[in-house]
């Protein structure tokens, strides 16, 4: 559906991002597959200096770009952030879009803004969703509940914009879950050197706990952070953040690509155990997920279980 006539002018790129990690991947993409004049809506929950990095990042290599916060409140946010609003408004008016690019599938305001532009829809990775058939049929199921905002804004629902994407950028494409087109890979820029010249340091990587794990699995991550000891580099959207975190303006994957020492990354499972290179990476098998697991260890993870909270002999 196409709500604007357009012809003969420039076409360009439109990005719909939603976290630092989704800016890094789109600055990625572009730099290795050449798409046209970008343009970047970047919408923020709660602005951070990580976010606001990876947004001047993708913005540097853009021709516009809009950060939109929209706190906890949407459509109030609407029209504290009007001009910002309008500019976007103006894009899908004046400007030819040739294709839409996004992760997050089940927001229904990036579904409008993809249908009523009338271009090519494209997906992305969207976090460890990607990455386990059960995670996303569940994914489907709970997103499409608010499947009367599609229709009342003539959008796409989240599965009909998964089997209308005529590309999905994977950055493991042998291990990606898409409703769409065979993916194609994505390859950050984070490679490390195995160099170790300040000793060892351990790092624990944190999730939004209260969305997606049972509070057992929770208790027994923690619980291993206490026994095994570390750094604590918390999840961009994780609420209530239960130790002193390390506070960097970089991505995970970027803070160990320049990190010296020797590292040891402990996770349950997540887009950062898959993605980080150059370190000695652990994952809790802490609900006995076998697809998890077996995915863990096909991207060079040891696998713990509960025994070897008690008894880190690993270390």
């Amino acid at each position: 559906m196409r709500f604007f006539r357009k012809g003969g002018r420039r076409k360009h790129t439109l990005f719909l991002l939603r976290s630092p990690l989704q800016a890094y991947i789109t600055y990625n993409i572009v730099k290795q597959y050449g798409l046209p004049s970008p343009l970047v809506l970047y919408l923020s929950l709660k602005p951070s200096p990580k976010e606001e990095r990876y947004y001047s990042l993708m913005r540097s290599i853009s021709v516009d770009g809009v950060f939109i916060q929209l706190g906890n409140h949407h459509f109030a946010s609407v029209f504290k952030e009007w001009r910002k609003i309008a500019t976007l408004l103006g894009w899908i008016v004046r400007r030819e879009i040739s294709i839409v690019i996004l992760a997050n599938v089940w927001l229904w305001c990036f579904r409008v803004i993809a249908q009523w532009c009338g271009a090519s829809v494209a997906t992305m990775d969207d976090g460890s969703l990607n990455y386990s058939s059960e995670s996303q049929l569940k994914w489907l199921r709970d997103r499409d509940q608010k499947l009367w905002l599609s229709r009342l804004f003539l959008s796409y629902s989240t599965e009909e914009l998964c089997r209308v994407a005529v590309r999905h950028y994977a950055l493991r494409p042998d291990l990606c879950h898409t409703f769409g087109p065979e993916p194609v890979a994505v390859t950050l820029g984070n490679s490390r050197n195995s160099r170790a010249s300040g000793g060892k340091l351990n790092i624990f990587l944190g999730q939004p706990f209260e969305k997606v794990y049972d509070p057992d699995v929770v208790k027994n991550f923690l619980r291993a952070y206490h026994q095994i000891g570390g750094i604590y580099f918390p999840h961009p959207r994780e609420r209530q953040r239960p130790f002193e975190t390390i506070d960097s303006p970089l991505i995970i994957e970027e803070f160990v690509a320049a990190e010296e020492r020797e590292l040891r990354v402990f996770g349950l499972f997540s887009t950062a155990l898959i993605t980080i290179q150059g370190a000695e990476k652990f994952y809790f098998d802490l609900d006995g997920n076998q697809e998890r697991r077996e995915i863990m260890e096909r991207v060079g993870c040891t696998v713990l279980v509960l025994s070897d909270i008690d008894e880190p002999h690993f270390l």
